[in-house]
């Protein structure tokens, strides 16, 4: 009880210290005094709404509010203001009476404040979310519409439709779509470039496109941590998507090491120089028509290829994006039967000649029965189970289910906002975005480099 205590006398000084530099325009010009304040109010904001708002005001100076002219001295709003804030910003709870009284004073102040009327529609959003649907006659003056159960700006909502859309993993309308890409702030446009990436995700198809729009998405005059971040997100995105065992789908010939060029062994008589005569006996021998008793072709067009040196991938089946790929991002060829599925052994019978004695001078004369003179055998390759993949660690031996191919999740990972408590709008009733997260309630951290966050 005593140490209970003791926390009380301690918060509520504290408290009353930060309304006072809240109102104090001196204390609040001192960095110290203001920084202080806002700690104290930034501790308090994820219960309290009031601390939330004198929080996010505080986070600028006086200046970056337009209260302080360019050439020094008190802009026009400062004295509407500072005389707002002297009379609701006590540290008392105020009534409803009281936040209607004081919403209306704000809508008077602002068309007299200027520029600086910009702090006063700050503090607007503390008496509209705590009077709701009683504060829509004034609200909708500044832009202000209602959809569903919140008020706000058009692409504020359509951010908190996004994000709703992201947390579910469902679907947005096509107005909401819309809305967004129109938008000019950074937070819509953020919120539909990462559900994009979720969609085309859940669609498995689209991903090359998907890369191109999200390097474009920051904008040539985009702030340098906005672009660092997008270009981070944009190459965790490609890392996890992009098919890493070959060059844009292809990949050298393993037939001929990519040289277009191999040596063969003939196809007829297998290496043995010899064949049977057509039309005579089996013991009647030939030299090989088709080789002319050389066994084989030095140096000719690779078959594996068609002499071009390179062959379609087999992991990716020469499409790198790979749309519609069923692997994990660290599935690799099969070693086995480099992705052929199959696999050729010398018949065991013949020992890969194609024929069987009886010989004569030596040469075998009979067609083996067991190959069929083919002298190969082929089967399906039991280390990959006719998948052309090997074994992995994550989906295991086989065909590919899909279960583990690659997620948003491998892109970035959420971090839970902990400016807005993850509730990326913390206002009740009001559709307002954290500018933290920008509505989103998390903080994206790309996989390449996790401290390239969108904002400090």
């Amino acid at each position: 009880m005593r140490a209970a205590l003791l926390v009380v006398c301690l918060l509520v000084p504290a408290q009353d210290e930060a309304h006072k530099i809240l109102q104090d325009p001196a204390r609040r010009a001192k960095d110290f005094d203001r920084q202080t304040a806002l700690k104290s109010f930034r501790e308090q904001s994820k219960q309290n709404p009031a601390a939330w708002v004198a929080a996010r005001f505080l986070s600028r100076t006086d200046k970056e509010w337009k209260l302080i002219l360019d050439k020094g001295g008190p802009a026009p709003g400062a004295a509407e203001l500072d005389a707002y804030l002297k009379t609701y910003w006590t540290g008392a709870a105020l009534s409803d009476a009281e936040h209607r009284k004081a919403l209306e004073s704000l809508e008077q102040s602002i068309a007299k404040a200027g520029e600086g009327g910009e702090a006063l529609k700050h503090f607007m959003l503390l008496h509209a979310s705590a009077l709701g649907d009683r504060a829509s006659d004034v609200i909708s003056k500044f832009g202000f519409v209602k959809e569903g159960d919140r008020w706000g700006r058009r692409e504020d909502l359509a951010v908190a439709a996004i994000a709703a859309g992201l947390a579910k993993k469902s679907t947005v309308t096509g107005e909401v779509e819309s809305k967004a890409r129109a938008a000019a702030g950074l937070g819509p446009k953020y919120a539909i470039a990462l559900f994009d990436l979720s969609r085309v995700f859940s669609a498995n198809q689209g991903y090359e496109a998907a890369y191109r729009a999200l390097l474009g998405t920051a904008g040539a005059g985009a702030a340098p941590r906005v672009a660092e971040h997008y270009k981070a997100l944009a190459d965790s995105y490609k890392s996890v998507v992009y098919c890493k065992v070959c060059k844009d789908g292809k990949m050298p010939c393993d037939q001929c090491g990519g040289k277009k060029r191999v040596d063969l062994t003939c196809p007829v008589c297998h290496g043995l120089t010899w064949m049977q005569k057509p039309g005579a006996a089996g013991s009647t021998l030939i030299k090989c028509t088709k080789c002319l008793g050389q066994g084989g072709f030095k140096n000719v067009g690779c078959p594996g290829c068609s002499q071009t040196g390179i062959i379609n991938c087999p992991v990716c089946a020469g499409k790198p994006w790979r749309d519609g790929f069923k692997g994990c991002k660290d599935c690799t060829i099969c070693g086995t039967c480099k992705g052929r599925k199959q696999v050729e052994t010398d018949c065991a019978t013949c020992k890969g000649k194609g024929r069987v004695g009886p010989f004569t001078a030596g040469i075998p004369t009979a067609t083996c029965d067991a190959c069929k003179g083919f002298a190969i055998l082929k089967s399906v390759c039991q280390d990959c189970k006719e998948s052309g993949l090997a074994p992995c660690k994550n989906c295991g031996n086989g065909v590919r289910d899909g279960k583990f191919r690659t997620k948003l999740e491998d892109v970035f990972t959420q971090q839970p906002c902990a400016t807005c408590a993850g509730k990326g709008f913390p206002l009740p009733n009001l559709a307002v975005p954290c500018e933290r997260c920008l509505g989103l309630s998390f903080i994206a951290l790309p996989a390449i480099d996790p401290l390239k966050t969108l904002v400090e």
